[in-house]
């Protein structure tokens, strides 16, 4: 953050608006900041020499360091994210807050002598010092953000998940959204291919189950696992949250509370992807139609994707075929996935479906087109075999073609359009 301000000019006009000297730790920061600010606000530059002369009049030059100490910091280079680090900086500054407010709670509710009331005002003081610490809101011209160094957005399953991203795949129920997920979350984790989609290296996966027995995941988790070519980097690459695993009486948190979001931020420490599976379980924010109710876990989410992480929703879809409640969900998602039965499905053929991306922020192309998806068993594994749904559908016209079907009667019996039919039978025909 000094070096950033240091070498570069604008970005101290940008930190001067919400950063004070007490928003750095370390004292020495404090000193070189507050010099840095003096000489902003009497209308000099910047530069090491003009920082060291101002420390130097102040007489705190030896105490940071000296001269030797200000080139070690201008040589950290700048930040490429400068907006999204004076942020982390002032919430740390408002986290050291409440840490002391509540070291000073806890001190006084041991101390019988202290007053009762005192102790009940420093309690309400616990939240003034997150309100007083929360930074005001950092602005940055056509200029300054053009010239920042940002970086490239990653993607954690390309294209599908990106670093950041937030994700909804719904589909009815008994359709395998389950085993979908469970595939989704290992791939990501040992940076492996699922569908279509690939994980470009290893990422941390923390996967949140609302419903399942445990018994009933280790089974599907295992043969998922052996279907896979590699193993997970470590043991703590994929870890999962799951009802029968907590105690007796204890519930999933609810994330639509403040109370739920909280019992989960300890677990949230060093991972990439959260799965959620599913969000009625695990959000349980009243009726589902409602916009307001949803609010609070937007909010959630939003703050997930500020740190860096994504979200992967796995939700139910509704009667009509859409997913179930507010639409008001899909506006902040990157990326929307139905999983649709075929018009030809049949029940013992098991988890087979297409998939549609219906919301695919920044794709286009081959990767947006939609696919069937059918889990095989091969022994003890279960391993997932995707075609174009060109091709199956095809494939199904060709055979109903073959038995002497018109092209009305095979529209009705696949439920696809009769022109799609005409024009499929005219290719087959041509072959």
């Amino acid at each position: 953050m000094l070096a950033a301000s240091i070498l570069k000019p604008e970005r101290l006009t940008l930190a001067a608006e919400s950063l004070t000297p007490e928003d750095f730790h370390a004292p020495d920061h404090r000193s070189i900041y507050g010099a840095m600010l003096a000489l902003r606000s009497n209308g000099k530059g910047v530069d090491l020499l003009t920082l060291a002369d101002e420390l130097s009049r102040l007489g705190r030059l030896d105490t940071v360091g000296g001269s030797v100490r200000l080139a070690e910091i201008a040589s950290l280079g700048c930040l490429g994210n400068f907006p999204e680090h004076l942020g982390i900086l002032k919430e740390m500054t408002a986290r050291r807050k409440v840490i002391g407010v509540g070291l000073a709670l806890y001190d006084g509710g041991h101390d019988l002598s202290a007053n009762l009331p005192d102790l009940a005002q420093m309690a309400c003081n616990l939240g003034a010092a997150v309100v007083a610490g929360k930074p005001r809101l950092v602005v940055a011209d056509a200029a300054q953000l053009l010239s920042m160094q940002l970086p490239q957005r990653e993607y954690f399953l390309n294209p599908v998940i990106p670093r950041q991203g937030l994700v909804m795949i719904y589909a009815p129920r008994g359709v395998g959204k389950t085993f979908v997920a469970l595939t989704l979350a290992y791939a990501v984790a040992s940076g492996q291919r699922v569908f279509r989609w690939q994980a470009p290296q290893p990422r941390r996966v923390l996967y949140l189950d609302g419903e399942m027995p445990a018994s009933t995941m280790q089974e599907r988790l295992a043969a998922i696992v052996t279907g896979f070519e590699q193993e997970l980097p470590g043991p703590d690459w994929l870890r999962f949250i799951t009802p029968d695993l907590q105690g007796i009486g204890a519930r999933m948190p609810n994330l639509a509370t403040p109370e739920g979001q909280a019992a989960l931020l300890p677990h949230l420490e060093g991972v990439d992807l959260v799965i959620l599976d599913n969000l009625a379980t695990l959000a349980r924010a009243g009726r589902e139609n409602d916009a307001e109710g949803w609010l609070p876990v937007q909010e959630w989410m939003l703050g997930l994707r500020q740190r860096g992480l994504s979200v992967c929703l796995i939700h139910h879809a509704g009667k009509g075929g859409q997913q179930r409640g507010t639409s008001s969900r899909e506006d902040v998602l990157d990326t929307v996935i139905a999983l649709k039965r075929p018009p030809d499905y049949r029940q013992e053929e098991g988890a087979r479906f297409e998939v549609h991306l219906e919301k695919a922020r920044g794709i286009c192309g081959d990767e947006a087109k939609s696919f069937e998806a059918t889990l095989d068993a091969q022994g003890e594994a279960l391993v997932w075999r995707c075609k174009d749904i060109e091709d199956v559908r095809l494939a199904q016209v060709q055979a109903l073609h073959s038995e002497g079907m018109t092209v009305r009667d095979i529209a009705e019996e696949t439920g696809i359009a009769r022109s799609t039919v005409h024009r499929m039978v005219k290719k087959l025909k041509a072959a």
